[in-house]
């Protein structure tokens, strides 16, 4: 996961290299399973997830790729704060049919309290997006035991569904879609 910021008057030349250069390059790279770029228009901030079959191969993938991140970096004023290496441990992501449907992703920032307060696992077992999103990822860090849900819908309507119980929630982010390797099921996103 890389979190980075932008120029916001960007944002559409970005769009566009992600269609024509990133993605499809992403797609190529032996190992990689599935990515999502994600934006908030007013921020500039800019949030990538992409996921892999092994570390292996995210390793590969992401030195194989350095030129071209230089590259787009200079046209769009991208400046990386945070990459973060976390455990996928959950997702409802559907395998890609149809036309795009989701365009908004609601990203909330967790911290888990420990095995303490969950002694049967993690506590992300019981994290949970609300009934109607098209897609969803519960990811962990699992040296800080900081997560992340991420959540896609079809439009945004300013309420903030993730539901995070006992978790302590830390930030909430709405991040527009402007790239996925495939997009989430048409008919899953009402």
């Amino acid at each position: 996961m890389i979190v980075a910021e932008m120029d916001p008057s960007r944002i559409d030349v970005a769009r566009r290299a992600l269609t024509h250069e990133v993605i499809p390059r992403f797609r190529a790279q032996p190992g990689s399973a599935r990515g999502h770029w994600m934006v908030n228009r007013s921020t500039g901030e800019l949030l990538v997830l992409t996921t892999w079959e092994d570390a292996e191969a995210m390793a590969a993938g992401l030195a194989a790729d350095r030129t071209s991140r230089a590259n787009l970096a200079e046209r769009t004023g991208l400046g990386i704060r945070a990459t973060r290496t976390m455990e996928v441990l959950g997702s409802t992501d559907a395998e890609p049919t149809g036309t795009p449907a989701a365009r908004w992703v609601h990203a909330t920032w967790v911290q888990d309290p420990g095995p303490e307060a969950s002694p049967s696992g993690t506590i992300f077992d019981d994290a949970r997006p609300a009934p109607g999103s098209c897609g969803t990822y519960r990811l962990r860090d699992p040296e800080t035991g900081t997560g992340l849900l991420l959540s896609f819908w079809a439009r945004d309507d300013g309420r903030h569904r993730d539901l995070a119980h006992g978790l302590t929630v830390q930030r909430i982010t709405v991040y527009e879609a402007i790239g996925a390797t495939g997009p989430l099921r048409a008919d899953a996103c009402r």
